[in-house]
Parts: C-alpha cells; structure tokens; sequence
C-alpha cells in the first residue's frame, strides 16, 4: 500500500502540470524525483529481483 500511495504522491502533480501556473512547481520536483525516488525504485526492484533468484539458495 505505502507504494501506491507514493506513486500517487509522484503522480499527482505531474497531473497538475497540465494547469500552466503549476508547471514551474513540477519542474522543480523533477530534479527531486531523480534523485530520490528513482534510486530508491531501483534498488527497491533490484532487492526483489535478487530475492526471486536467489530463494532457492540454502544460505
């Protein structure tokens, strides 16, 4: 749930970007996304993935 929930976080303003008098607002939070979200999107399915493939290990 706490995904989705941030996915809407993220999404929202993007939205809201359509209204011209929020655009400097979004590019402002572009910057912030790549360098906080992404990273943690990434390492987040990274985990996941080595999760799946290496469950079978018995260490």
């Amino acid at each position: 749930m706490g995904a989705i929930a941030n996915f809407e976080e993220i999404g929202l303003p993007f939205l809201q970007a359509l209204n011209p008098l929020n655009l400097a607002e979004v590019l402002l939070l572009i910057p912030n996304f790549l360098l906080f979200s992404f990273p943690k999107a990434l390492t987040a399915m990274f985990i996941l993935l080595h999760h799946h493939l290496y469950s079978q290990c018995p260490f």
